[in-house]
C-alpha cells in the first residue's frame, strides 16, 4: 500500500540532540535555549522511578539489563519498519529479524485499514509554555480525524492503568503541535505490538482531558 503523504502542510522544525546524565534535551532552533525531552520528563517522575527501583530489585539487576536491552532493540526496530514502511520504502523488512517482523506483521493491518493521508513521520516539535520538546512517531489522518499515532512494543500485553506516560507523552505531543501550528489534535493512538501474544493493543485517548494533569500544571 501506498500511503499519502502532505509533509509540506506544516513548517518542519529540525532539533538538536543532546544526551547529558541527566538525560536528553532539544535545542531550539534559531535560538540557545534547550528543553527535556518527553521521555526524560516523564523518566523523572517519583512514581516512575520507584516502579522502575521495585521492578529491578524484584528481577535482579543483571537481568533487568538483559531484558530492557533486548527490548530496546526490538522496540527501536519493529519502530523503524513502520517507520520505513509509512514512507513507501519497499525494502521496509530489510536485514531485520524474523521476530520482528512478524511483530510488525501485526501492526501493519492497522496501518493499512486507518491511516489516510501522513503528515509527518519522526516529526520534531516543542513547546516553549512547557518547556518540553521530542519527537512523535506519526502524525496522521486516522479515520479522518488529525491523529498523534505512538508505536510501542512489549512482551505482555498492557493494563489500562499501565500506560498513563504513553498517554501523558502523546497529550505533550499534541500540546506542542497546537502550539506551533494553532490547530488542535483531535485524538490520541497508541499502538502495542505483544511478542508473545502475538496481539496488537490499541489504545485511544482525548489528548485535552491531560491538560490539567499535575506533570503539565507543574511546568507552567
Amino acid at each position: 500500500m501506498a500511503f499519502i503523504h502532505k509533509t509540506s502542510e506544516y513548517k518542519k522544525y529540525e532539533l538538536e540532540s543532546i544526551t547529558t546524565e541527566q538525560g536528553r534535551r532539544y535545542k531550539v532552533p534559531g535560538s540557545v535555549i534547550e528543553y527535556e525531552s518527553m521521555t526524560t520528563a516523564l523518566g523523572k517522575r517519583p512514581e516512575k522511578i520507584q516502579a522502575l527501583k521495585e521492578w529491578r530489585q524484584r528481577v535482579g539487576e543483571q537481568e533487568a539489563q538483559k531484558i530492557s536491552t533486548q527490548a530496546s532493540r526490538t522496540g527501536t526496530n519493529v519502530h523503524q519498519i513502520a517507520e520505513d514502511y509509512l514512507n513507501n520504502n519497499k525494502d521496509y523488512i530489510k536485514d531485520k529479524m524474523p521476530i520482528e517482523i512478524d511483530m510488525f506483521n501485526k501492526l501493519k493491518p492497522a496501518l493499512d485499514n486507518n491511516i489516510e493521508e501522513v503528515y509527518g513521520i519522526e516529526t520534531s516539535l516543542f513547546s516553549n509554555k512547557f518547556k518540553l520538546a521530542g519527537r512523535t512517531d506519526c502524525i496522521a489522518r486516522w479515520n479522518n480525524k488529525l491523529s498523534i499515532i505512538d508505536f510501542k512494543t512489549s512482551t505482555k500485553p498492557k493494563k489500562e492503568e499501565w500506560i498513563e506516560d504513553y498517554r501523558l507523552q502523546c497529550a505533550g505531543y499534541s500540546f506542542m503541535f497546537e502550539e506551533l501550528y494553532n490547530e488542535k489534535i483531535e485524538q490520541n493512538i497508541i499502538l502495542i505490538t505483544v511478542k508473545n501474544t502475538g496481539e496488537l493493543q490499541t489504545f485511544f485517548s482525548e489528548p485535552y482531558k491531560y491538560l490539567t494533569h499535575k506533570f503539565f500544571q507543574e511546568r507552567i
